[in-house]
């Protein structure tokens, strides 16, 4: 007697239905490629607006396009799949499976219990539902704790966004200084190059030595030496601040800021602030401190989950099927898996 299981001749049968209607159907068969998605389609920055970038439009622009905030982003994202998840498991599951199978020659009639020479078919359907009852409340200190995950993946973004509106602004800071710094060198290259013609014409009218010449020359070296550094120091800061923007090449090369008009320090008051109502302020209002606040009360909610797995869960699990059609009932199992 020879056995086969329909299951598989069902699916080699499917697959074979399917290649023929991709071949005698034309218009189900794909004829073109299908579209690739775009490349870099997390990475890519926004359009870039034109224009110097301002100190608030610069902070503006790397918040939305920074690849840490998305990162943040991305991680909370998930922290709520994960609490979604453990949710769902709170719901009961349900299984339904059916198998066919065809018994032919010499065999077994499972109807009749006499031995026939036949083709017998036989079909089998069970279904079972489980639902937990009681497992050391694991599974709601679960979704506790993942809610309290999720909350200090909220406070991350935000921790994130800080970081960033704190180095783009020195960032910017920075480049506006050397920008200054620039111009002041360029500044003093030009007086030593006057001073050099200056002192050549009283060179040639025998009114100073000619010491006094190469001490020029030396200084207009010297001189155009912290030049060349600091349009370094200006070339770099504009780069890393092209970084923070996550700027493509073409548009970190046009970049130019707007200097602001920044007040005379001198003129202004001396703030006073109370140390104590700031270190209170900052700590309720600091995104990083309610995040490290969450994950001590999710770890409290980790060891809660811990201590669920030494008492025995409680799943109430009903099957059916027609061999069997009273629904069974099981009981308490340990919990750990």
């Amino acid at each position: 007697m020879k056995r086969t299981r329909t299951p598989l001749f069902y699916r080699v049968a499917a697959v074979g239905a399917s290649t023929w209607l991709l071949l005698a159907v034309p218009g189900l068969a794909q004829t073109t490629t299908p579209a690739q998605p775009p490349a870099g389609t997390i990475a890519a920055p926004a359009s870039v607006p034109s224009g110097p970038w301002t100190l608030q439009r610069a902070v503006d622009y790397a918040v939305q396009n920074n690849l840490n905030v998305r990162q943040s982003s991305l991680s909370a994202e998930l922290s709520d799949a994960d609490l979604r998840q453990s949710r769902a498991a709170l719901l009961p599951t349900a299984n339904v499976n059916g198998t066919q199978a065809w018994n032919y020659g010499t065999g077994l009639d499972p109807l009749t219990n006499d031995f026939v020479s036949q083709t017998i078919r036989s079909n089998n359907f069970s279904a079972n539902t489980q639902l937990n009852v009681f497992s050391g409340f694991q599974l709601r200190n679960t979704v506790k704790r993942n809610v309290l995950d999720y909350k200090a993946s909220l406070a991350d973004i935000e921790q994130a966004r800080n970081d960033l509106s704190l180095n783009v602004a020195a960032a910017f800071l920075q480049l506006v200084l050397n920008q200054e710094l620039v111009r002041t060198n360029e500044l003093r290259v030009n007086t030593t190059q006057q001073q050099l013609e200056r002192t050549k014409k009283l060179l040639a009218a025998g009114s100073v030595a000619e010491s006094n010449l190469l001490d020029t020359q030396a200084q207009l070296a010297s001189d155009e030496l912290n030049l060349v550094t600091a349009q370094n120091q200006r070339d770099i800061s504009r780069l890393q601040l092209a970084q923070l923007l996550n700027l493509d090449p073409a548009s970190a090369a046009a970049f130019q800021i707007e200097v602001p008009n920044l007040p005379d320090p001198d003129e202004q008051s001396t703030l006073n602030f109370d140390p104590n109502a700031t270190y209170q302020t900052a700590q309720g209002f600091l995104p990083q401190i309610q995040a490290a606040d969450l994950r001590v009360q999710s770890s409290i909610r980790g060891v809660e989950v811990a201590r669920g797995l030494i008492i025995l869960a409680c799943f109430l699990e009903l099957a059916f099927s027609p061999v069997s059609p009273r629904p069974g009932l099981r009981g308490c199992l340990p919990a750990t898996p």
